[in-house]
């Protein structure tokens, strides 16, 4: 039972600059501040199932789950929702 929480699908982060040079570690993030919402818990209002979501790096708990990582956020951690016609990152 999620409850207020929603589970997110992050999405990769690109190791390479925009000029094709790769990032060192330490300059690499490991997760994106996007990701796909694959579940919501039963008082999220929100975001539902399939949006694509805007996140803090620090707020979420990460999660394993048939072998693949997951990010957990409370719904008021979640910074926005993007639309087809909305612009980011």
């Amino acid at each position: 039972m999620l409850g207020a929480r929603v589970l997110v699908d992050h999405e990769p982060v690109d190791s390479l600059t925009a000029g094709g040079l790769h990032k060192p570690d330490t300059a690499v993030m490991r997760y994106g501040q996007r990701g796909q919402v694959v579940a919501v818990g039963d008082t999220v209002r929100t975001v539902h199932v399939g949006d694509t979501v805007l996140h803090g790096r620090w707020t979420h708990v990460a999660v394993e789950l048939d072998g693949r990582e997951y990010l957990v956020f409370n719904e008021s951690d979640l910074m926005g929702v993007l639309r087809d016609a909305d612009v980011c990152c």
